[in-house]
């Protein structure tokens, strides 16, 4: 079966979060982890309450099924957890 695109408008992304810390130093030591797994991991600063800052570590933007695929059952063995998120690249 052909390797199909995940979405046709531009405006949604599927990634993967595989934690999220308090801390970015806890982020990081995540992050490098996951580049020694060669997937293309990085760290996305976020603040959910008025002067909370968490720090999420996210594999993709993944353009198509099997690579989403691939690299989920790759955390997945590796016993990471392997949350896949769907989001409008426009809200961000």
């Amino acid at each position: 079966q052909a390797d199909k695109p995940l979405e046709t408008t531009s405006n949604i992304e599927y990634i993967i979060q595989v934690g999220s810390f308090p801390k970015a130093e806890d982020a990081d030591k995540l992050r490098a982890q996951l580049i020694l797994l060669n997937l293309d991991a990085r760290v996305e600063r976020v603040e959910i309450r008025k002067g909370e800052v968490w720090h999420r570590v996210l594999v993709g933007p993944f353009a198509t099924q099997n690579a989403l695929t691939s690299a989920r059952a790759q955390l997945v063995k590796n016993e990471y957890n392997a949350l896949v998120i769907k989001r409008d690249k426009t809200k961000q």
